[in-house]
């Protein structure tokens, strides 16, 4: 997995709020054919992190 961006709620002003106080979003991206479902879909994963 490559990590594409952290997004912290205080510099995203329409950012949904995540669970508890979970306050960055983090994107990661497997570029990797072999670790995507299909053929031309991007494995993108999302989570939420307490800074």
């Amino acid at each position: 997995m490559t990590s594409l961006a952290q997004l912290y709620r205080r510099d995203v002003p329409d950012l949904p709020a995540g669970p508890g106080d979970c306050d960055p979003l983090q994107v990661f991206w497997c570029p990797l054919d072999a670790h995507r479902p299909g053929r031309f879909d991007p494995e993108l994963l999302l989570r939420w992190r307490r800074s």
